[in-house]
């Protein structure tokens, strides 16, 4: 059997960095348009609207995951804690029971 080693301090740092990334991700401009003027072809002003639409769409997608992946993040280094927590006081009960 493998040892499990993890640092709720990392664990919970990575939840908030992910949710804040989410927020970044969510709340970013990026919503340039671009008309036949600007980039001198039809195509190529229509070719650009479909990117940055689909950009827009991929955006919320991966914000809503790594949303997710952030609350999971804080809620394990939570149970970690209060697993870790649980042990302890269980032990100094089985000491303060054998003295």
């Amino acid at each position: 059997m493998s040892d499990l080693s993890y640092s709720v301090d990392v664990l919970e740092g990575l939840g908030g960095d992910l949710k804040n990334l989410a927020t970044d991700f969510k709340d970013g401009e990026g919503s340039a348009n671009y008309g036949t003027g600007d980039v001198g072809h039809v195509r190529v002003a229509d070719a650009l609207d479909n990117f940055r639409t689909n950009w827009n769409d991929n955006r919320d997608h991966l914000a809503e995951k790594l949303a997710t992946l952030g609350d999971l993040a804080t809620k394990a280094a939570e149970g970690f804690s209060e697993a870790d927590a649980d042990l302890a006081r269980k032990l100094r009960e089985k000491m303060e029971e054998g003295s």
